[in-house]
């Protein structure tokens, strides 16, 4: 089975399973349930690099403001994941920018 390019650093170029036998009537029959798992296997790898992004925007997020000690992202799968997501869009966003030497502007948005 040829692997989807964005999946190939997951898996390889091409999945292969064999049947295990050189008889073909029952290689044949073997066919669906070996194909089915080449299936899962690109779907878990999907699954997988689905999370790994997610998990990538999440932790820019907290580093932007400035919360990514709140969070332990390495563990989370991906429903926490989704929950530490909705904190964070929930969060009060203050933008900081200096004015001078003595003066400090803070605004909430």
């Amino acid at each position: 089975m040829t692997v989807p390019e964005e999946l190939r650093h997951i898996l390889t170029g091409q999945i292969k399973r064999s049947t295990g036998t050189t008889d073909w009537d029952e290689a044949e029959r073997r066919l669906p349930e070996l194909a089915m798992q080449l299936r899962q296997m690109v779907s878990d790898a999907k699954s997988a690099l689905d999370s790994q992004s997610l998990r990538d925007e999440v932790r820019e997020l907290a580093i932007n403001l400035k919360r990514e000690k709140e969070f332990d992202l390495e563990g989370a799968g991906l429903e926490t994941l989704v929950q530490i997501l909705r904190q964070l869009l929930l969060s009060e966003n203050y933008d900081i920018t200096h004015t001078g030497l003595s003066g400090l502007s803070v605004t909430i948005w």
